[in-house]
């Protein structure tokens, strides 16, 4: 086949070539070149690092910056944050300049995607487990307390044991359903007077009247209480104490009772030290699982790219190539 007696258009000749040409051929060039098709070589050990570890190590600092660092330190996240992005910003610069180093823009997009995922993760974790352990960690502890006591005293509590001869009546336990079923009980003993001062709350964890199961309620042993937060992070629309006011209102007409004006209202659980220390356990079990999960995202979006980036620059190279070696 001459090419030049049928003046085939280059992209027409190329793709004839491509076509028909034995498979061990395909590295020599077309007849009337000597030139050969250059190969693309990728740096497998600097990619491996540019798009699997830097990625990961950003989202794993991020995510950890969330856990440990935003409830004391918030600007110190802020500016991890900050920083990341401005080297992702750097890494497109240099790729625009185009000082020869292969896959800035793909490093660029993965540290991009990192920082994105590692703040939302860190967010989810810091709302679902840190700031609860926090709320507690920044009240204080109580212990030995009669149900009697006026909680006005105990006012700046988190945390609370109470004394032996505590209990949640649940018979005088009632359910306020709006779309949730907001459950309180008065914590009394047997010396208790008409005025309640701590009721035990939950959600959807009670019949309308007379029953109540929440938390440890049904544990003998439990004794003690972890106050309902109202500092529950940016975007939580989990019931705090102002919600539970309607319940109290309609215990105290139902069984003749008055609540006092400063009353707590407390989650029934068996150690409250434990509860807390749950959700720090679990904010850092979430950390580690995010990462390992990333870890294997990370791998799978690097090797995606540089699939990407060697495709692209052989169809690059093999574009100059045919275009070189095909009579003009």
């Amino acid at each position: 086949l001459k090419y030049e007696r049928f003046a085939l258009p280059p992209s027409v000749a190329q793709s004839c070539w491509r076509r028909f040409m034995p498979p061990q051929q395909s590295a020599a060039s077309p007849p009337g070149s000597t030139q050969d098709v250059p190969q693309v070589q990728m740096p497998k050990i600097q990619l491996l690092v540019s798009f699997i570890v830097v990625p990961w190590l950003v989202f794993v600092l991020l995510v950890g910056s969330w856990t440990l660092l935003f409830q004391k330190a918030s600007a110190v996240v802020a500016i991890l944050t900050l920083l990341a992005l401005i080297g992702v910003g750097a890494l497109l610069l240099f790729d625009r300049k185009g000082d020869g180093t292969p896959g800035l823009f793909g490093m660029a997009m993965l540290v991009l995607v990192a920082v994105v995922a590692g703040t939302g993760a860190g967010l989810i974790n810091y709302q679902t487990n840190v700031v609860k352990y926090w709320g507690y960690q920044d009240k204080r502890s109580y212990n030995n307390v009669m149900a009697t006591e006026h909680a006005l005293a105990h006012s700046d509590a988190g945390k609370i044991v109470f004394a032996e001869s505590a209990k949640v009546d649940t018979s005088r336990a009632v359910g306020f359903k709006d779309r949730t079923t907001y459950c309180v009980a008065p914590i009394s003993d047997d010396t208790a007077s008409g005025i309640i001062e701590y009721w035990a709350a939950g959600v959807d964890c009670c019949d309308a009247r007379e029953n109540m199961w929440c938390d440890e309620i049904g544990e003998v042993t439990a004794r003690g209480g972890v106050r309902l937060l109202e500092n529950r992070g940016f975007f939580d629309m989990s019931a705090g104490p102002e919600t539970f006011q309607r319940a109290i209102e309609m215990a105290e007409l139902e069984y003749g009772m008055q609540s006092s004006k400063n009353a707590l209202l407390l989650q029934w659980v068996k150690d409250p030290a434990d509860f807390q220390d749950k959700y720090r356990r679990m904010g850092i079990g979430m950390w580690a699982v995010a990462s390992g999960v990333y870890l294997v995202l990370s791998t799978i979006l690097g090797a995606a790219m540089q699939m990407h980036l060697r495709s692209k620059a052989e169809a690059e190279q093999y574009a100059i190539w045919a275009q070189q070696s095909l009579p003009k």
